[in-house]
């Protein structure tokens, strides 16, 4: 099991390594898009990104609780 464990681990390494690199290239070479294109994908995925952060998931929790236990809510709301 640790095998795999590792093997799992040196993927995911790999491929965040590589992913930085063959995103721009395949804009730039195969879709043939400029440097705007890429920011502005870049931008709109940053946004997304940050809208699925941890003040959105304490709010999801905050209102979750709220329906089952009003208390927990006022202490996830607190948290965060």
């Amino acid at each position: 099991m640790r095998i795999a464990g590792v093997i799992s681990l040196l993927n995911d390494t790999a491929s965040d390594l590589v992913y930085p690199l063959n995103y721009p290239l395949y804009l730039f070479s195969v879709l043939m898009a400029g440097p705007k294109a890429l920011g502005i994908i870049e931008g709109i995925a940053e946004a997304t990104s940050s809208l699925s952060g941890k003040p959105t998931i304490a709010l999801v929790g905050c209102v979750s609780d709220s329906v089952t236990h009003p208390i927990t809510a006022k202490g996830v709301l607190a948290s965060a």
